[in-house]
């Protein structure tokens, strides 16, 4: 796949050489008219090309509800200065708010926060070098500016409800009564054990997947978990305890 191009912005870039090269000198009287098929064509650019905002284009990652199945996060294109002044514009456009008014799970209230996430690391200056984005410099150059929206952040507690100790136990809930489940340092890891059992040591592994191995060994030496989703209800983590159960089952029992 080539890498992305501002076309857009060269169409512009060019007709505003040409114009400023073509400009009659005020000292020549009777300049000869432009041909109709090159006015023509230069009217036909500008209106393919679309209103331009001034300012060089500066591209905004954001990741939405998708984030969730592990799909690409969304890109958007205004015109601005800097970074900073790229991210207040997107965030006052209407169809970038249309967009993250729909990034709330199913079900939630209409006045909840969205689950919207900005992505700083990968938002640069300049238009995606890959892949599909979204160009708003359009509507920028409309003039279709709502009140700036706050940064939007998950609550506390919202994105990722359960701690991974809380995963282990429901693990062990679903393996049996003879089962126990002992959660590490703020919930980042948990040791599940039966007796005359192996004890399991469920965490992240150095690439940040669930894994389940032996206690102290090595990330080779255990198993990864796919699990259907991130669980935020109860149902949705003793589905996910019955996952991390499946994998125990299979390897240690």
């Amino acid at each position: 796949m080539l890498p992305n191009r501002d076309f857009p912005g060269a169409i512009h870039a060019l007709l505003t050489a040409y114009c400023q090269q073509a400009a009659p000198s005020p000292a020549v009287e009777d300049s000869p008219e432009p041909s109709p098929a090159l006015a023509a064509l230069l009217d036909g650019l500008g209106e393919l090309a679309g209103p331009l905002a001034p300012g060089a284009p500066h591209t905004l990652v954001f990741a939405g509800l998708e984030r969730h199945d592990g799909q690409a996060p969304y890109a958007f294109v205004v015109a601005a200065e800097d970074l900073a002044a790229a991210l207040r514009t997107v965030r006052s456009l209407p169809s970038w708010q249309q967009w993250a008014a729909g990034q709330r799970p199913m079900g939630a209230p209409d006045d909840s926060q969205p689950d919207v996430l900005f992505d700083r690391a990968h938002s640069h200056p300049g238009v995606p070098r890959r892949g599909a984005y979204t160009d708003l410099r359009g509507e920028q150059a409309a003039g279709h500016l709502s009140a700036p929206q706050p940064e939007l952040r998950p609550e506390p507690g919202t994105e990722f409800p359960y701690a991974i100790s809380d995963y282990g136990q429901a693990a062990a809930e679903a393996l049996g009564p003879e089962w126990e489940s002992e959660p590490g340092y703020l919930g980042a890891s948990c040791l599940i054990e039966r007796p005359k059992g192996p004890l399991l040591h469920l965490r992240l592994d150095f690439c940040g997947d669930l894994l389940i191995g032996p206690a102290g060994g090595e990330d080779e030496d255990g198993h990864d978990i796919e699990l259907s989703g991130v669980p935020k209800t109860a149902e949705q983590l003793a589905t996910a305890g019955e996952q991390i159960a499946a994998v125990i089952r299979q390897h240690w029992t």
